[in-house]
């Protein structure tokens, strides 16, 4: 059964982050990923972590880095 959960798991984490990955506009992209984030609950978690603040947020260049720490972050938290 743990091998289940895990499975399970993971692709909650790869569904969140492909539904991220969805918004093209990176202008809107930090609103979308906040939105994800709280249809998963994880609101709370992510203001404690400041994961929304920054300025990395307002710079396209730093998709990348801002996936990774999303990936992160919901792999600590589902």
């Amino acid at each position: 059964m743990g091998k289940e959960i895990e499975q399970a798991r993971n692709l909650l984490v790869q569904l969140a982050l492909d539904e991220i990955c969805s918004e093209n506009i990176f202008p809107d992209f930090r609103r979308h990923a906040y939105y994800v984030i709280a249809k998963l609950g994880l609101q709370r978690k992510a203001k404690e972590e400041d994961l929304f603040k920054g300025k990395e947020w307002s710079n396209p260049q730093c998709k990348d880095y801002l996936l990774e720490k999303l990936h992160k972050f919901l792999v600590r938290h589902i």
